[in-house]
C-alpha cells in the first residue's frame, strides 16, 4: 500500500503521488486559476481595446516578385490585409503559402488589393494576427475576440440609434445569432427590414406626412409605420410613402407636403 504524498494517507494514489482527492482539489484549482488568466485576457481585448483607423503606411503593397524573392530568403510567414475600396475588410495569415491563401478568400471574400507584414517565428503567427483583428476590427473576420464591444444599429422605423453589445442586441432585436452576425458583417444591408448599421442609416428622415381622407386626421409616417397601421407588407406601401403614387387605398390616404 502507498502513501499520499499530500495527505500522507494509506491509499492508491496517481503517478504523481496523490491520492484521488488531493489530485481533485489540485486539478480543480489549477482549471479557476487558468480559467481566470483566461477571462483577463478577454476582458482586456473585448473591453478595453478601442477600434483604431487602419495606417496603409505601415505595412507593404503586394507584390508578386517580392514575395516570390522573399520565400527564395526563407521569409514565407506572414500577416495579410485584404482592402476593398481601400478599406480594410479581413486580416489572415499565411505560414507558408501566402498565395495559396490569398487565392481561397477570391470566391468568398471581396477584395480589391492585398497588404502584408512578414513575420519571423511562427510562434508570433496567431498572436499577431488576434492582435491585429483586434486593434482594426475588420468587418469579414469572425467577431469571437471582441463580443463585448459595442455596436451602433440604427431603426428605421423610430430612427433612432440602438447601442449596444452583440448579446444583448440578440435580445432587443430578437434576432438570430447568424442574421445578427450578417448584419454586422454586412453580408446584408437590412435585418428584418428594419435594422440597419448605423453608418448606412438614410441621410433623411423618411417620415411624411399623411393624410387620411375618411378622418380628416394627419399623422407622420414611414413606410414601416404606415404598412403596420393599414396592415400591409413593407414593399406594398413603398412607393406610395416615397411619392411614386399619389394617394393609397383608393384614394384614402394622401400626402401633405
Amino acid at each position: 500500500m502507498k502513501y499520499c504524498s499530500n495527505c500522507n494517507k494509506e491509499t492508491d494514489r496517481y503517478k504523481s503521488g496523490h491520492c484521488k482527492p488531493c489530485q481533485k482539489k489540485r486539478t480543480d484549482a489549477s482549471n479557476i486559476k487558468k480559467s481566470s488568466k483566461r477571462m483577463s485576457v478577454v476582458n482586456r481585448i473585448s473591453i478595453s481595446e478601442e477600434k483604431y483607423p487602419f495606417d496603409k503606411s505601415l505595412y507593404s503593397e503586394f507584390n508578386l516578385p517580392k514575395i516570390i524573392s522573399l520565400n527564395n530568403s526563407g521569409i514565407d510567414k506572414f500577416i495579410y490585409f485584404l482592402m476593398k475600396d481601400n478599406e480594410l475588410v479581413y486580416i489572415g495569415m499565411s505560414n507558408g503559402n501566402l498565395l495559396s491563401r490569398l487565392n481561397s478568400h477570391i470566391k468568398s471574400k471581396n477584395f480589391d488589393s492585398v497588404l502584408y507584414k512578414t513575420v519571423l517565428r511562427e510562434s508570433s503567427l496567431g498572436k499577431i494576427e488576434k492582435r491585429l483583428i483586434t486593434k482594426y476590427r475588420p468587418k469579414l473576420n469572425k467577431e469571437f475576440i471582441f463580443n463585448d464591444a459595442k455596436y451602433d444599429i440604427f431603426d428605421l422605423k423610430t430612427e433612432e440609434v440602438i447601442r449596444d453589445t452583440k448579446s444583448n442586441l440578440l435580445t432587443i432585436l430578437n434576432a438570430t445569432k447568424s442574421s445578427l452576425n450578417n448584419l454586422l458583417t454586412e453580408n446584408r444591408t437590412k435585418l428584418y427590414g428594419r435594422y440597419v448599421l448605423s453608418k448606412n442609416k438614410p441621410k433623411e428622415s423618411s417620415f411624411r406626412k399623411v393624410l387620411d381622407t375618411h378622418t380628416g386626421k394627419i399623422e407622420r409616417h414611414n413606410y414601416i409605420t404606415f404598412a403596420e397601421k393599414v396592415n400591409k407588407k413593407q414593399n406594398a406601401v413603398w412607393y406610395f410613402m416615397n411619392g411614386f403614387t399619389k394617394s393609397y387605398m383608393k384614394k384614402r390616404y394622401v400626402l401633405v407636403d
